[in-house]
């Protein structure tokens, strides 16, 4: 018996000293735990682009806010807020298309499209608003393709036409 206690006296240290390398052991096997992963794309401005082509519009809206959110160059920020505020305009949303071209022409001004949009979104509330950004257009001219230069001449007619009621009855109270 005697033998039998000082060997398990004589291994009880050993196992001490030994227990807690063996628990760092298996700590090192074991997986972290992930408590939530999100896999952003590379490129989610492309794969939006993609999805639009594709004609799956909601998805490539997520993607296209998602792209503008993530991304830290004003182009793309950009970029992705006129993407999204395309599809929000074609799905019937004007206020949350302008929502996001008001934040595109916010982050960078140079964006001939979406300034092109957002004045053509301010020409039935407010035509003063809407020939402000089409008079800056209209100095841009040379850089803008050859569509955003008819949709601006349109646009400013349209702006001119708008116009000319309220400037007639202001014509017409005053007499």
């Amino acid at each position: 018996m005697k033998r039998i206690a000082l060997a398990a006296a004589l291994a009880l240290p050993a196992l001490v000293t030994v227990a807690p390398q063996q628990a760092d052991a298996c700590a090192m096997r074991r997986r972290p735990v992930v408590v939530a992963e999100i896999k952003v794309p590379k490129d989610t401005l492309a794969l939006a682009r993609q999805s639009e082509q594709q004609g799956k519009t909601r998805l490539a809206i997520r993607q296209y806010e998602q792209a503008m959110h993530n991304a830290k160059a004003p182009e793309t920020i950009a970029e992705a807020a006129y993407g999204a505020a395309r599809l929000h305009a074609k799905e019937g949303r004007a206020d949350r298309a302008m929502s996001r071209l008001n934040r595109a022409l916010a982050v960078h001004p140079g964006h001939h499209a979406a300034r092109l949009a957002y004045a053509e979104g301010l020409i039935a509330e407010s035509p003063a608003e809407a020939k402000e950004h089409l008079t800056v257009l209209a100095g841009q001219v040379a850089q803008l393709d050859v569509d955003q230069q008819r949709r601006l001449r349109a646009a400013e007619a349209a702006v001119a036409a708008a116009a000319v009621p309220a400037d007639a009855l202001a014509v017409a109270e005053t007499r």
